[in-house]
C-alpha cells in the first residue's frame, strides 16, 4: 500500500494539469438513526490531484484527500469527528462558458478519530475495503475566475459504516477553491 501510495504521489508531481483544492462545509446527518437532537460540525478537505484541464468541455481527473467529516448530537455537546485519507478515482466535470459541473465518488480510509469510543474506533480503523471502509460521493458547482483560479459549492456525503450497528450518511454543503497549476 505504501509503494502505491508513493507511486501515485510521483505520478501527481510529474503530471500535467496538477490542482490543489481546499473546501470547508457543514457535516450533518442526512437521515433518521438513534442520536438525540442532531446537529452538525465544521467539515473540511485539502486535496491534490492531476488531469484537470478546465478548458475542455468534458474533463476526468484524479486526487488525493486529507478531510474531516463527522457529527454531533445533544445540540452540538457531543460530538465524533473522522480524519479521511481519501482517493476520487472517478471525478467528471463539465466546464461551459466558465461554469463548472463536477461529480465525483471517493473512497476512504480512517486513520484518525477523535471523541469514540475505543472500541468502536479500533473496528472502525480496521479496514479499507470491507465493512469498516468509508464511500463517499459529492458534487461541485462552481465558476473559473481565470485559467487557474475556481471558486465553487460543494456537496459532499459520506457512509458511516460501524461493524455491528448501522450505517447513516453523514455530509453536507460548504464552499472549495481550487488552483490550476
Amino acid at each position: 500500500m505504501r509503494i502505491l501510495a508513493i507511486v501515485l504521489f510521483i505520478l501527481c508531481v510529474n503530471a500535467h494539469a496538477v490542482f490543489i483544492a481546499s473546501s470547508v462545509g457543514c457535516n450533518f446527518i442526512q437521515e433518521d438513526v438513534p442520536i438525540l437532537d442532531p446537529a452538525g460540525i465544521i467539515s473540511w478537505s485539502a486535496e491534490v490531484g492531476f488531469g484537470n484541464e478546465p478548458q475542455n468541455f468534458v474533463d476526468y481527473k484524479f486526487s488525493f484527500e486529507i478531510k474531516r467529516i463527522g457529527y454531533s448530537w445533544e445540540g452540538g455537546e457531543e460530538s465524533v469527528s473522522l480524519y479521511l485519507f481519501s482517493i476520487k478515482p472517478i471525478t467528471w466535470s463539465v466546464t461551459y462558458k466558465r461554469i463548472m459541473l463536477e461529480i465525483f465518488a471517493s473512497i476512504s480510509q480512517p486513520f484518525y478519530s477523535s471523541n469514540m469510543d475505543e472500541q468502536r474506533g479500533e473496528r472502525y480503523r480496521k479496514g479499507f475495503f470491507g465493512n469498516d471502509g468509508v464511500l463517499g460521493y459529492g458534487s461541485r458547482l462552481g465558476y473559473n475566475l481565470n485559467e487557474h483560479l475556481l471558486l465553487a459549492l460543494k456537496f459532499d456525503s459520506s457512509l458511516i459504516q460501524y461493524e455491528d450497528v448501522d450505517c447513516f450518511w453523514v455530509g453536507g454543503w460548504g464552499f472549495s477553491a481550487q488552483w490550476n497549476f
